[in-house]
Order: structure tokens, then C-alpha cells, then sequence
């Protein structure tokens, strides 16, 4: 019975809509981690930042700030799944199901945190492929002058 409530589209719905309310505060916590990555980057990061791909500098971010990011954002998660109004269901469920709900925090948080990236990749590789559009003549300067 239970099982059954729990897949309907209403609950699903819900539990969609809070996931993304929790994503939101998450990615707040996470932004100083990524301006704190980016500010330390070296002038070697910066060549090769300039002379690599169209998501040359969010694969360097990645690399530097992806675990940090996941951090900052896994206890908004956990909190978040932990609630008062989901704590009685989670408890029944875990009962029930054996689900560790830490393990889905990780899990959204993971998540998140390669949702950011990704859109971060798109918005770099748009602004490589078309540099004049940020109205910034040295970066526009820099990624022409770059071989491109």
C-alpha cells in the first residue's frame, strides 16, 4: 500500500518540487566554493584555459571544485530530506525499504553539483564561439587572438 502511494504522480510531483527547492538554497552554498576556484587559478590555467576547447575552463573548474562543490551542497540536502514533514514517511520508508537517505543526499547532491558544471560548460563553449557577445574587448581579444 504504501509502495503504491509513494509512486503516484502527486507524491512524486511534491517530492520533484521540494528536491528543487532544496537544489536552489544548495547552489547558493556552493557559489563562494566555485569564485574561491576560480580565484585561484595560476596564469599557466589561464594558457591553457585560453588555448583549450569550448569547455576548456569549466573541465579545469571541475576538476578544482567539483568534491568542494559536492560538500558545500550535500548538508542542504541532507537537511532538507530530513525535514519535519519528511521525517515520519522517511522513517517509515527506511523501515520499510531499507533506504539510506544519507546515501540519496550524496546522490542529489552529486547530482546538482554536475548540473552546474554542465551549464557552466554551455554558457563557456556559447561565449568561445561568439567572444564579441560578452561586450568585453579583452576577453574578445583574448579568445580571437587565441588561434581562433
Amino acid at each position: 500500500m504504501l509502495a503504491a502511494v509513494l509512486r503516484t504522480n502527486a507524491v512524486r510531483g511534491r517530492i520533484a518540487m521540494a528536491l528543487n527547492d532544496i537544489a536552489v538554497d544548495a547552489a547558493d552554498r556552493a557559489t563562494p566554493v566555485v569564485l574561491d576556484s576560480i580565484r585561484g587559478l595560476t596564469f599557466g590555467d589561464a594558457l591553457a584555459v585560453l588555448r583549450g576547447g569550448p569547455t576548456a575552463a569549466t573541465d579545469l573548474l571541475a576538476r578544482s571544485a567539483r568534491g568542494a562543490v559536492i560538500d558545500a551542497m550535500f548538508p542542504e540536502f541532507s537537511n532538507g530530506l530530513r525535514s519535519d514533514a519528511t521525517e515520519i514517511v522517511s522513517a517509515i520508508v527506511s523501515a520499510r525499504t531499507g533506504i539510506d537517505y544519507g546515501a540519496i543526499a550524496r546522490s542529489a547532491a552529486d547530482q546538482a553539483g554536475n548540473a552546474i558544471f554542465r551549464a557552466i560548460g554551455r554558457e563557456e563553449a556559447a561565449i568561445r564561439a561568439d567572444p564579441r557577445r560578452t561586450g568585453d574587448p579583452v576577453l574578445t581579444a583574448l579568445l580571437l587572438g587565441s588561434g581562433r
